[in-house]
C-alpha cells in the first residue's frame, strides 16, 4: 500500500471526530451572527455557502444539515446587523480548528514513522493531501502551505542529501524561472536564488547544495571553487539573517527597525509564506508610509534589514526604487480612490431615501463596471453609510462582485452541442449537468432578446427559465432545479434575497403553467376526467384507423390516446396506469404485465412527442443552404403550423419538398429515420415502409405538381396594370400549385405577363419589387437569363427536377 493511501486511511478513522468538530465550528459561527442580531435566513446562507459540510451536498442534504442547528440564540443587542460574513468568523475560530488537525497530523506522522515511512516523504504527503485547507476553504500554493508544516512535530525531517534530486530540482527552478521571463539569462543573482531555495525551503544539506553548485550549474565560464563557496556563503547568511528576524517577538515597536521586523514577521505569517519578495516588501513599505514613516528613513533601515537588499546581484538602487514604487502606488490609490468617491456621490442621488443592502448591492455593482475597484468601494460604503460599517460594506460590495460573475457565466456560457434537440434522458446519459441546462435556457432568451443581458438580474428571468424547463423536460427534478438556481442564478448572489427565493421561482413557474393548461380542478376531478379523455381517444382513434388486426388495431389507439394526453400536461404515471386499466379489461394477464405494457405504451409517446418538439423547438436561422435534418424540420414546422397536427401526408409534402430540392432518396430516408414522429410509431420504422409509402406516393405528388406547373406556364389572366398583374399571379399560383414558389415559379409569372404585352423591362421591375425571392439588385437580371431556359425546362418535368432545380438552388445559395 502506498504512503497517500495509508495516510489517507488513517485521516479515515477520524472521519466522525472531523465532521462532529466542523458541525461544532459552523454552530459557533452561527451563535456568535445571531447574538449581532444577524437575520436566520442570513446566517443560514452564510452556512449553506461557506461550510464544508454543505459544499458539494445536494439541495436536501443541505437543508436536512441546516434544520439540524438549534438557532434559539438571544441576542446581545437590539441593533441588526445587516453583514453576517462566515469569513470573519471563521478567522476568529480558526486556532481552535488547527490545533484539532495539528493534533490528529501528528498521530499520523507517529503511525506513518513506524510503518517505516520517510520523514520527507511524510512532509510531502501531509502537503499535497492534508484536509486541512480544504475543510477550512483555504487554497495557498504548495510552497506557501510549508509554514502548516512547520507547526507539525517533524523537527527530525532529515536534510536532502541525494545530489541527483538536487540536479533535478535546480533544472525544474531554472525551467520555471525560464518560463517567467522570456530574455531570461543565467547569472550569479539567479543561482544564489535557487541555492536559497533548495536549502531553506526544500531542506537540501548545505553540503550538497555546494556539490550541485560546484558540479552543475547551468551558468558556464565560472571560476570554481570560488563561485560555488560565494553561493553556499549567502545562502548561511541570508539563513541566519531570517532565522534571526523570525526569532524577534516585537508588540509595541519603539521606532522604524522594530516596525520593520514586526511587519516583516506579520507578512510572512499571514500570507503563509517562508520568503520576502520584492513585492511583499512592497506592500511592508506602503504601510509604514501610511502610518507615516519619512523616506530616507525608510530607506536606510532597508539597507541595514532588508532580507532582499542583502541578495547577491541584487540592484545598489533597490531601497530607492522600492521605496519610489511604493509612493506612486499609494498616489495612485489616492487619485482612484478620489474616482471613486466622485462615482459614489453621484449615483447615490439616484438611490431611494430609505435604501437597503439591495440598493447598496447595485450600486456597488454599478461601480465596479464603471472601473471602480472593489476595495475602494469598501472603503468609501464604511466612511459614507452609516449601516455599513465593519464587514457589512464587504459583504455588499462581495455580493455585487458574486453577482457579476454569476450574469459573465451566463452570458460567456457555451452551449453543449445539440442541446435543444436532446430530451432530458440524453442529457443525463451524456452527463451534461442540469447547471449547464438552465444556463442554456436564459441564454436562450438573451439570443432573442440581446438586450435582456443587461437585466439578468430581475425575477422574471428565472421565473422564465424555470417555466421553460419545466415544460421542457417532463419529470425534471423540482428540487434539483431550485438548487441550481440557488447557485446560478445572478439575482440569488445579491443581499437580502430570501433564502426560500428559488423555492418561491419555482412555484411561480408551476402556477403559470398550470394556469395556462387549465389544471385547476380536484384530484379526483382529474382522475375521472383522465379515463374519459382516454377512453374518448381510443373510441375516436377506432373510428379513424383501418386495421383488420385486433392487436394491432389497440396498440395504435392506445399510443395515440397516450400522447394526447401527454401534450395535455398529464403526469406519466397517472397514464401507465390508464392504460394498464384499460389493458386489463382486454385480457386475462397480471397487473404486472398490464403496467408493463402501460410503461411500453407511454415510451413510445414520449419518444414521438419527443421528436415532435424538437421539430416545433426549431429555430429559423434563414440560412439558404440547410442540411437535410434541418431541411426537414423546418419544412414540417411550417406545415404543423398551417395544420396544427402531425400526419403521414405531412410527411409526404416534406418528403416531396426534399426531392424538389434534389435531396437523394437514400439520404431522405436516413433523416426521416433519424427525425421523423411518424416513422418511429410501430410498424412504421422501416425503410421499406419509408421508401414505398412516403417517398414514393411523394415522387408521384411531384410530378403531378410539376404537371401542374406547366399547364400554369400557359395562363392567362387579364389585367392592364402590370403590378396588379404580378399579384394576381402570384396569389393564384400559391393557391394551386403545391411547390415552393421559387426563381422558377418568378420566371412562369414573367413570361406569362410578356406574353400578355407588357414591356420585359416593365415586367421584370415588377417582379423584382414584389417578389418574395427578390434579395438584392441582381434579381431582375437573374429572372432575363432564366427567360431562355423556361421553354426547354418546363418541356420535360424530369429534366427540369434534376436540373433546374439544381441550378436555383445554387443560385439561391450564393
Amino acid at each position: 500500500m502506498t504512503l497517500v493511501k495509508d495516510y489517507l486511511i488513517l485521516w479515515n478513522k477520524y472521519q466522525n471526530e472531523r465532521e462532529h468538530i466542523l458541525k461544532k465550528f459552523d454552530y459557533s459561527i452561527i451563535s456568535s451572527m445571531l447574538k449581532e442580531n444577524t437575520s436566520l435566513s442570513e446566517v443560514k446562507k452564510q452556512i449553506r455557502d461557506h461550510s464544508s459540510l454543505c459544499a458539494g451536498k445536494s439541495f436536501i442534504e443541505v437543508t436536512k444539515y441546516l434544520d439540524s442547528f438549534n438557532y434559539n440564540v438571544k441576542p446581545k443587542t437590539d441593533k441588526i446587523n445587516p453583514s453576517p460574513n462566515y469569513d470573519y468568523y471563521k478567522e476568529k475560530y480558526l486556532k481552535h480548528m488547527l490545533d484539532f488537525y495539528l493534533k490528529k497530523e501528528n498521530e499520523i506522522i507517529d503511525e506513518l514513522t513506524k510503518k517505516g515511512y520517510k520523514t520527507a516523504d511524510i512532509k510531502d504527503t501531509i502537503l499535497k493531501n492534508t484536509p486541512f485547507f480544504k475543510d477550512m476553504n483555504i487554497s495557498l500554493p504548495g510552497r506557501e502551505a510549508l509554514t502548516y508544516l512547520t507547526k507539525l512535530d517533524i523537527t527530525y525531517i532529515k536534510e536532502i542529501t541525494d545530489i541527483e534530486k538536487a540536479k533535478k530540482e535546480y533544472i525544474n527552478q531554472l525551467d520555471t524561472l525560464k518560463a517567467h521571463n522570456k530574455n531570461f539569462k543565467l547569472n550569479l543573482y539567479y543561482d544564489a536564488k535557487i541555492a536559497f531555495l533548495m536549502r531553506y525551503e526544500k531542506n537540501y544539506a548545505l553540503p550538497t547544495v555546494k556539490e550541485m553548485f560546484l558540479k552543475y550549474t547551468q551558468n558556464k565560464n565560472v571560476k570554481q571553487p570560488e563561485y560555488a563557496n560565494t553561493i553556499v556563503n549567502f545562502v548561511q547568511e541570508h539563513q541566519h539573517m531570517y532565522n534571526q528576524f523570525l526569532a524577534v517577538n516585537i508588540k509595541e515597536p519603539k521606532n522604524i527597525r522594530e516596525k520593520y521586523l514586526k511587519y516583516f514577521n506579520e507578512y510572512l505569517k499571514n500570507t503563509m509564506t517562508k520568503v520576502l519578495s520584492p513585492l511583499g516588501e512592497k506592500q511592508i513599505i506602503k504601510r509604514m508610509l501610511s502610518e507615516g514613516a519619512q523616506k530616507d528613513e525608510l530607506i536606510t533601515t532597508l539597507k541595514a534589514l532588508s532580507p532582499v537588499v542583502q541578495e547577491i546581484g541584487r540592484r545598489k538602487n533597490y531601497a530607492e526604487t522600492i521605496v519610489n514604487l511604493a509612493m506612486e502606488d499609494i498616489n495612485r490609490a489616492k487619485e482612484h480612490l478620489n474616482k471613486v468617491e466622485e462615482i459614489f456621490k453621484k449615483e447615490m442621488k439616484s438611490l431611494p431615501q430609505k435604501a437597503t443592502n439591495l440598493d447598496y448591492a447595485l450600486l456597488a455593482k454599478s461601480m465596479i463596471m464603471k472601473g471602480c475597484y472593489p476595495d475602494y468601494i469598501v472603503k468609501t460604503f464604511k466612511e459614507n453609510i452609516p449601516t455599513l460599517k465593519d464587514k457589512a460594506a464587504y459583504y455588499v460590495v462581495k455580493s455585487a462582485q458574486n453577482n457579476l460573475k454569476a450574469e459573465k457565466d451566463i452570458a460567456e456560457f457555451i452551449c453543449p452541442d445539440k442541446l435543444h434537440e436532446m430530451t432530458l434522458e440524453e442529457i443525463q446519459k451524456r452527463h451534461i449537468s442540469l447547471k449547464d441546462v438552465y444556463k442554456y435556457a436564459v441564454k436562450e432568451r438573451i439570443l432573442t432578446y440581446p438586450n435582456v443581458k443587461l437585466n439578468l438580474s430581475d425575477e422574471y428571468i428565472d421565473v422564465e427559465a424555470a417555466i421553460k424547463l419545466i415544460n421542457r423536460y417532463p419529470g425534471l427534478d423540482k428540487n434539483e432545479l431550485a438548487h441550481v438556481i440557488r447557485e446560478a442564478s445572478p439575482r440569488m448572489q445579491l443581499p437580502e434575497i430570501t433564502p426560500d427565493y428559488p423555492k418561491l421561482v419555482i412555484e411561480k413557474a408551476v402556477k403559470k403553467l398550470q394556469e395556462v393548461l387549465n389544471l385547476e380542478q380536484t384530484e379526483q376531478q382529474i382522475k375521472d376526467e383522465l379515463k374519459q379523455d382516454y377512453s374518448l381517444e381510443v373510441a375516436i382513434n377506432k373510428a379513424t384507423i383501418n386495421n383488420t388486426e385486433e392487436e394491432a388495431q389497440d396498440l395504435q389507439c392506445d399510443w395515440r390516446a397516450a400522447l394526447t394526453l401527454i401534450k395535455k400536461g398529464v403526469d406519466e404515471n397517472d397514464i401507465k396506469n390508464i392504460i394498464a386499466e384499460e389493458q386489463s379489461l382486454r385480457n386475462q394477464k397480471d397487473t404486472i404485465e398490464n403496467f408493463k405494457y402501460g410503461e411500453y405504451i407511454t415510451n413510445i409517446a414520449k419518444k414521438i412527442q419527443g421528436r415532435q418538439l424538437n421539430i416545433l423547438n426549431i429555430l429559423d436561422t434563414g440560412q439558404t443552404r440547410m442540411s437535410n435534418k434541418m431541411t426537414y424540420k423546418q419544412h414540417m414546422k411550417e406545415l404543423y403550423l398551417k395544420t396544427n397536427t402531425f400526419n403521414q401526408d405531412m410527411e409526404i409534402n416534406t418528403a416531396m419538398y426534399m426531392l424538389y430540392k434534389n435531396i437523394k432518396k437514400e439520404d431522405i430516408a436516413v433523416t426521416m429515420t433519424k427525425y421523423s414522429p411518424h416513422t418511429i410509431e410501430p410498424s412504421h420504422a422501416s425503410t421499406t415502409y419509408i421508401n414505398k409509402s412516403i417517398i414514393a406516393e411523394a415522387e408521384k405528388r411531384l410530378e403531378t405538381e410539376l404537371e401542374k406547373r406547366k399547364l400554369f406556364a400557359k395562363n392567362t389572366i387579364k389585367e392592364q396594370d402590370v403590378n396588379i398583374l404580378y399579384g394576381r399571379y402570384y396569389n393564384a399560383y400559391k393557391d394551386n400549385i403545391n411547390l415552393p414558389f421559387d426563381i422558377v415559379a418568378d420566371t412562369i409569372i414573367a413570361t406569362n405577363m410578356i406574353n400578355a404585352g407588357f414591356k420585359v423591362k416593365d415586367v421584370l421591375e415588377a417582379v423584382s419589387m414584389q417578389s418574395p425571392n427578390a434579395i438584392g439588385a441582381d434579381y431582375a437580371q437573374k429572372i432575363e437569363e432564366s427567360l431562355k431556359n423556361l421553354p426547354s425546362t418546363l418541356e420535360n418535368t424530369r429534366t427540369q427536377k434534376q436540373s433546374l432545380v439544381r441550378t436555383i438552388t445554387n443560385e439561391g445559395a450564393e
